[in-house]
């Protein structure tokens, strides 16, 4: 979403779409003055001054077709200094954002280079200024940014409430805010949602079923598998006088048992909990989280809290 780049070195449509290094330098800034990047540590995500954060439109936007919209005129934003003004302009809503981006990228690939961005003058009239399409890859960074600051202040509030306080400053100075987790766990916030009293949800369990995979290594007997797989199985149980067909992943993962390849399988199973009873949700809305193992050899399933 940024590049450090020349924009003559740049693909015209990255160089339209990416917002400049010094241009996010000059609007948000992080605690040692440098402009945010993937590498940026947590506390700097933390630390940054919320007074730079352009807030939410409060209304709508009613944008117009695409002809009006966006063109090739110069924009307002002519050096990194101006930048600033995006601290102050309401920004898009972020179901507009969404549509926003998919019209800006389309824009940048038909050679244009700004938007018109109405801003509000008393006495309710409106004017119009050109802002660079990177504009909208800013606020897609912005709501970013405020997503993960609400994730790890819980989290930080929830170690330092149990006694992990002396650890946060070193593990937030160290963690890079959009580290990347290796195989199918995510990134470094979806990690930091199990650091929550709260329960866990299906990335969580996802990341679980990777790590106990990865535990187990390659020349193994069991077959370990996510809630995605679960769901579909209890989708096949209760269809199975109804002549539905069976999902092929779960039919897979039955003729790897019946042959030998997998002596067990385990794999999470949201249940429904009521007055000491579990059963299978009607509609996949369970309300409790089960380990749920099935030993073919044995001819037994154990379910476990």
């Amino acid at each position: 979403m940024t590049s450090s780049l020349p924009a003559t070195t740049l693909d015209p449509v990255d160089s339209a779409l990416q917002i400049p290094i010094t241009a996010l330098q000059a609007i948000l800034p992080t605690s040692n003055g440098k402009a945010i990047s993937p590498c940026s540590s947590i506390t700097e995500i933390l630390q940054l001054n919320t007074k730079n954060l352009p807030p939410i439109a409060s209304t709508p936007f009613h944008w117009p077709d695409d002809g009006t919209l966006f063109g090739a005129a110069s924009s307002v934003i002519d050096t990194p200094a101006k930048s600033i003004i995006l601290r102050k302009q309401p920004m898009p809503t972020k179901a507009e954002i969404e549509s926003l981006h998919l019209r800006t990228t389309k824009a940048a690939q038909s050679g244009k280079l700004t938007f018109a961005y109405p801003v509000s003058q008393p006495g309710d009239e409106t004017s119009i200024i050109r802002l660079p399409l990177w504009a909208v890859s800013f606020w897609i960074l912005v709501y970013s940014i405020q997503e993960h600051r609400e994730v790890w202040e819980a989290a930080r509030t929830w170690l330092q409430n149990h006694g992990f306080a002396a650890f946060v400053n070193e593990l937030f100075s160290e963690l890079p805010w959009q580290l990347r987790l290796p195989r199918a766990m995510g990134d470094v916030m979806d990690m930091a949602r199990f650091l929550s009293d709260r329960w866990l949800n299906d990335v969580a369990l996802s990341q679980l079923t990777e790590l106990i995979r990865g535990s187990l290594g390659t020349e193994t007997k069991i077959c370990v598998e996510d809630v995605y797989w679960s769901n579909l199985m209890i989708d096949a149980y209760k269809k199975r006088d109804n002549g539905h067909s069976i999902s092929r992943y779960v039919n897979t993962v039955g003729e790897r048992l019946q042959d030998g390849t997998y002596t067990q399988v385990l794999c999470p199973v949201s249940v429904h909990f009521n007055a000491q009873i579990n059963s299978l949700p009607v509609n996949r809305n369970g309300n409790h989280w089960v380990a749920l193992a099935i030993d073919v050899v044995k001819q037994h399933p154990w379910a476990q809290d």
